[in-house]
């Protein structure tokens, strides 16, 4: 399933994500740019009351790049999908940090 999320970076400030594989410890993203391995960020999936918060380190980079076989690669993807893997470090809930493990 797919899931829009908004990241927060410190440094990279706001950004809209596309969330997959999400898993009570860790998930991927689709994002514009790849933050540094080892940057916390701070996810929120969903809006409203029902939102959830989670700040997460950056695992992992993969660079996407769908193109058939012995075909060259079209000017439009020079700048291929970013997909990063996060782990959760801890759920916020009203502003208090709860520990991924309390949550499981």
């Amino acid at each position: 399933m797919l899931v829009p999320v908004v990241v927060h970076t410190e440094l990279y400030g706001e950004s809209v994500a596309i969330a997959r594989e999400i898993q009570p410890a860790a998930a991927m993203l689709h994002m514009v740019y790849a933050p540094p391995l080892g940057t916390v960020v701070t996810i929120v999936i969903g809006e409203g009351p029902v939102a959830i918060t989670v700040r997460a380190e950056v695992t992992h980079h993969r660079y996407e790049l769908h193109v058939p076989k012995g075909r060259p690669v079209p000017l439009d993807l020079r700048e291929p999908p970013r997909l990063i893997g996060v782990r959760f470090l801890e759920f916020v809930d009203g502003g208090e940090p709860a520990i991924a493990e309390q949550i499981q």
